[in-house]
């Protein structure tokens, strides 16, 4: 333990009920906690893993104190758990309400010696501009492509970058494919179904664009949302209630099934929203419980 904590504030997430009220975001406001630790000197005792082998004293004034030190090394890390325990002094800290959240920003040591940390709740890293379904594709065809062509070859991409079947665009033609087959930084498609989803078959060009696109046949609403937040939103499939969700869906969503082809990056909190109003739910982050939940918008029934 570090007892360097000065002060702690939460603020609680804010729902908007299927995403209805134009006045609040679609996914609501993120749960926040904000808080403040003053600097000091430290030994680096636990916090260095190389302190055995360094021949200066962390201790001294010109090798900085505990948080100037910290910063410098966590410099590109971004949303390390930060867990709340509120309670009364004497108690268990089991007993205490816990609130979990995700480091958003670290400030600087600022004039008073003070850092100032941010943390949100996890549906943050799909906010508007940091998460996109489907993932922006960089490949480019190799050679022209005719109207009448059953495969194609792209460069600047690998096997990896694209399922191994599925549908790309094409400027705006959409081409089913089968397969994929990699060497180096090329890619070979396979087994094109040319024209798919009301698109034309046309020529292109070399250097053409071949973005990947997402594509949803027939999928229940708690399916769609759980690949948008785990695939594309980066979200651990653990901070999902995927079991209650199913449970949610199968008593009042489920006559709802979703089907949409996406064929550029598209905001994954845009997608979500649509969803969400379209289909008459709703997700949150429960931070007690640190799970993402979801919820329909049910009628009153006496």
């Amino acid at each position: 333990m570090v007892p360097s904590l000065v002060s702690v504030s939460t603020s609680p997430a804010v729902i908007n009920l299927g995403s209805a009220s134009s006045d609040a975001q679609g996914l609501g406001n993120r749960a926040v906690c904000n808080l403040v630790f003053q600097d000091h000197q430290h030994t680096d005792f636990r916090v260095d893993p190389y302190l055995s082998g360094r021949s200066w004293d962390p201790l001294s004034a010109d090798r900085g104190s505990f948080w100037t030190r910290w910063i410098a090394r966590n410099k590109y890390r971004s949303q390390i758990e930060i867990v709340v325990y509120d309670g009364y002094v004497g108690q268990a800290l089991s007993a205490m309400v816990k609130r979990t959240y995700f480091m958003e920003k670290v400030s600087n040591v600022n004039s008073s010696g003070r850092v100032a940390i941010t943390g949100k709740d996890i549906l943050a890293k799909v906010e508007t501009r940091k998460a996109q379904a489907p993932k922006t594709s960089l490949g480019k065809l190799y050679s022209a492509l005719s109207t009448t062509a059953t495969s194609f070859i792209l460069t600047n991409a690998k096997s990896s970058d694209y399922g191994s079947s599925g549908v790309v665009r094409i400027n705006d033609e959409l081409i089913g494919y089968s397969s994929t087959s990699g060497s180096g930084d090329t890619v070979t498609f396979s087994g094109l179904s040319r024209a798919q989803y009301r698109t034309a078959a046309a020529a292109h060009d070399v250097d053409d664009g071949v973005q990947e696109c997402a594509v949803y046949s027939n999928q229940t609403v708690d399916a769609v949302l759980s690949d948008l937040l785990t695939t594309y939103g980066g979200i651990d499939a653990s901070w999902l209630d995927t079991a209650n969700w199913a449970a949610e869906r199968a008593d009042f969503l489920d006559a709802y099934r979703l089907n949409t082809v996406i064929t550029e990056p598209t905001s994954v909190y845009k997608l979500v929203s649509e969803i969400q109003e379209q289909t008459m739910c709703y997700i949150w982050w429960d931070e007690r419980d640190a799970l993402v939940k979801m919820k329909a918008v049910r009628g009153y029934i006496e």
